[in-house]
């Protein structure tokens, strides 16, 4: 049974993006969504990627929690969705 999974794409010449990551509600606040998100960001410097990026529906404050503690930064309050809810979203960003 899956705990897990992340989605990693190199975008553009030096960049990529964490376009998905879920955790099993069963295991979810146990490392598995910081083990993920440091698994794509190793991924993508293995790749030349010097930055990550990924958007994140605003009011899910553990998913931004999470990514802050994982280092990445606000880059801008998105207008657009995220997904398929249309909800307020944030870009964030690391360098790698």
């Amino acid at each position: 049974m899956p705990c897990g999974y992340v989605v990693g794409v190199l975008t553009e010449p030096k960049q990529a993006e964490l376009y998905a990551l879920w955790v099993a509600a069963n295991v979810r606040r146990r490392g598995t969504g910081l083990a993920l998100t440091q698994a794509v960001a190793v991924w993508a410097r293995e790749r030349g990627a010097e930055r990550l990026s990924l958007k994140v529906i605003a009011a899910n404050s553990g998913a931004v929690e999470l990514y802050r503690r994982t280092g990445f930064d606000l880059e801008v309050a998105a207008a657009t969705s995220c997904g398929l809810r249309e909800e307020p979203a944030l870009q964030l960003h690391k360098r790698l």
